[in-house]
C-alpha cells in the first residue's frame, strides 16, 4: 500500500473522524466528534501519536489497538470483532490492509466517504470496510467478509468498534416492556464488558442506542456518543472499557451457530452500524433525523391524519357500523382510515386464520372494495392490516404445509398469540404469502399497509435446511416489502410489531 497517509481526516457536517491507516492490521477510528477543523491537517503523524496509549509493566511490548474489527493480533484483549472457523479450525486474523480509497469528499475537499480493502492470510479471508459521513455529520460503518479459501468458512461473529472519550463515564441505553418501549437509563461505565443482546427477532424490551456519556449529560447538554445496528432481527452491542484507558462501543448481527457458512468466493455484510454524538442527546438525535428526511425514500408529503379502526370494532366486520365511522372520521378531518384484523379466512378472533391471506366472503360477501371505495369517496386514503411473517396452526395454509411454519424437529416453539412464524426463505411459502398479499392489493385499492409483527421469533430453525434462519428469515422480510413497494407506487408501509417491537433504521427504509 503506496502514498496513504498514516492519518486520514473525514469531515463533514460538524463531525470529524480521524481514521488511522496503519503499516500491518486494520484502519483503526482513533476519533470521531466535533470537527477538529482544518488546522490537523499536515499533523497527522503527531496526532496519531498522541493517541497511542501507554505500555505498562506485565503487558505486550507494544501497545495495543482498536481497530475497526479489533483482533488479538493486535495486542487487542477485549471482545474480539471477527469470530469464524474451517473446518472446525479456529483462527486468530492479522488483517493486513491492502488499499484505502476515497470514494467522495465535501466542497472543502475533504474526504466524507472512504473504503478499505484487507486480507488475512491465516484464514483466508478479505474484509473490505466501508464508512461514510453524512451532510448532518452522522458516521455509518459496514464491512463485508469474503470467503478468498477453498472450503467453507463458518462465520460465528462480526463486530464493528468505535472508541469514545474517557470523559463519558456513563454508559447509556434503553429498557421497557410492552407499551412503555425504550426508557432511557445510565450507570457508571466501570472496569468490563456491558452486552445487549436481541435474540428473538423483534423486542419490547431492546435497547435501540448503546452508547457512553458525561456524568450530567441529558438531552440539552452533555457529551454523548452512541451507536445504532439497523438491521430488523438478532442485533449484539456492548460497551467494552479496560484498565490500559481504551474505552469502546461494538455492535452488530447475533448470529446463530450455523447460520452463516460461506463458501468460497461468497461473502457476508454486516447491517449498517450507524454512530452519532453532540452535546445532549437531542443533538446527537438530531443528526439521525436529519440524515433520514435527507433520504430519497423519505415521504415527501405531511403525515395524514389516520384512525384505525381495531379498538372501536375489533373483529367485529359491520359493513354498516364501519361505514359510519367512516362517515364520522371525514368529518373529524381524518385522511387515512385503516381496516385492522379479522377481514380474512376464518379469522373472526386470534386463534385461527394467520396466513390465508383471502377477503373472507362470510365476512365480505361483496369484497372489500365497498367499503374501500367508500373511504375513497369521502376523500381519505384506506389502508388494510396484514402480518405476513406469522401463520396460525389453525389456519388451511398451515394445514397444507406443516413443514413451512420455523421450528425445531421434534416439536413446535411455544406459541404466542396462538401463532408461529412462518419460513419465509423458503421459496415456496414466500411466493404463496406475496402472491396472496398481491392478490389483496390489485383486487382493492389500498393505499396504506399496516405490517404487524405480533410475536418474538423463538427457535427458528426452517424444516427445509435443519438450520436457523434469523438472518435469511430478515432479508426475506425485506425483500417482501421491497417486491409491495415496486409493484404497488405510492404504496406506504407500517412497521408495527405489536407497537414498538421493531424500530431500526434499516426497517424505516421500508416502512413509516
Amino acid at each position: 500500500m503506496t502514498d496513504t497517509p498514516a492519518l486520514l481526516l473525514l469531515r463533514k457536517g460538524g463531525t470529524s473522524v480521524a481514521l488511522e491507516i496503519p503499516e500491518t492490521g486494520l484502519p483503526a477510528i482513533i476519533y470521531w466528534g466535533a470537527d477538529l477543523g482544518a488546522a490537523i491537517d499536515g499533523f497527522g503523524d503527531d496526532f496519531v501519536t498522541s493517541q497511542v496509549p501507554f505500555v505498562a509493566g506485565s503487558v505486550l511490548d507494544l501497545p495495543p489497538s482498536l481497530s475497526l474489527i479489533p483482533q488479538q493480533s493486535e495486542g487487542w484483549s477485549g471482545t474480539p470483532g471477527l469470530v469464524g472457523s474451517r473446518n472446525n479450525r479456529p483462527f486468530f486474523p492479522q488483517f493486513v490492509t491492502h488499499s484505502v480509497s476515497i470514494q467522495n469528499t465535501d466542497a472543502d475537499g475533504f474526504a466524507c466517504e472512504v473504503d478499505c480493502l484487507a486480507h488475512d492470510a491465516e484464514s483466508d479471508v478479505e474484509v473490505k470496510l466501508h464508512l461514510e459521513l453524512s451532510d448532518s455529520g452522522l458516521l455509518r460503518v459496514r464491512a463485508e467478509l469474503t470467503n478468498t479459501g477453498a472450503d467453507g468458512y463458518a462465520l460465528e461473529s462480526l463486530l464493528m468498534a468505535l472508541p469514545t472519550p474517557a470523559a463519558e463515564s456513563q454508559v447509556i441505553d434503553q429498557t421497557g416492556h410492552h407499551l412503555r418501549e425504550r426508557d432511557i437509563q445510565t450507570h457508571e461505565f466501570t472496569i468490563g464488558t456491558h452486552v445487549r443482546t436481541l435474540r428473538v427477532g423483534r423486542g419490547h424490551t431492546l435497547s435501540s442506542i448503546h452508547g457512553t456519556c458525561e456524568p450530567a449529560a441529558g438531552w440539552r447538554a452533555g457529551l454523548t456518543h452512541y451507536l445504532h445496528v439497523a438491521w430488523s432481527g438478532n442485533v449484539q452491542t456492548l460497551a467494552e472499557r479496560d484498565t490500559l484507558g481504551f474505552q469502546a462501543l461494538m455492535g452488530g448481527e447475533l448470529l446463530m451457530p450455523g447460520e452463516i457458512v460461506l463458501d468460497s468466493g461468497q461473502s457476508y455484510q454486516t447491517p449498517w452500524l450507524v454512530a452519532t454524538w453532540g452535546d445532549g442527546l437531542d443533538q446527537a438525535s438530531g443528526r439521525i433525523h436529519d440524515w433520514l428526511r435527507s433520504r430519497p425514500s423519505h415521504p415527501a408529503s405531511p403525515r395524514p391524519v389516520t384512525l384505525n379502526a381495531w379498538e372501536a370494532v375489533y373483529f367485529d366486520h359491520s359493513l354498516p357500523r364501519l361505514l359510519a365511522l367512516a362517515e364520522q372520521a371525514a368529518e373529524v378531518g381524518v385522511e387515512r382510515f385503516v381496516l385492522d384484523d379479522g377481514w380474512f379466512g376464518s379469522r373472526r378472533d386470534d386463534h385461527s386464520g394467520l396466513g390465508d391471506w383471502v377477503v373472507s366472503d362470510d365476512v365480505w360477501p361483496a369484497g372489500l372494495s365497498v367499503l374501500a371505495d367508500a373511504v375513497h369517496a369521502r376523500g381519505m386514503q384506506f389502508g388494510l392490516w396484514f402480518e405476513p411473517e406469522m401463520i396460525s396452526p389453525d389456519s388451511d395454509a398451515a394445514r397444507a404445509h406443516p413443514e413451512w411454519i420455523l421450528r425445531p424437529r421434534t416439536h413446535l416453539p411455544i406459541e404466542a398469540r396462538h401463532q408461529q412464524v412462518i419460513d419465509l426463505t423458503n421459496p415456496e411459502a414466500y411466493e404463496y404469502v406475496r402472491g396472496q398479499i398481491c392478490a389483496v392489493l390489485a383486487d382493492t385499492g389500498i393505499d396504506y399497509i399496516k405490517w404487524d409483527f405480533n410475536r418474538d421469533m423463538y427457535e427458528a430453525i426452517s424444516p427445509k435446511s435443519g438450520l436457523p434462519v434469523y438472518h435469511n428469515q430478515v432479508l426475506a422480510t425485506y425483500a417482501l416489502m421491497d417486491a409491495l413497494l415496486e409493484a404497488h407506487p405510492g404504496l406506504e408501509i407500517e412497521s408495527c410489531a405489536g407497537g414498538g417491537g421493531r424500530i431500526d433504521l434499516e426497517m424505516m427504509h421500508r416502512a413509516v
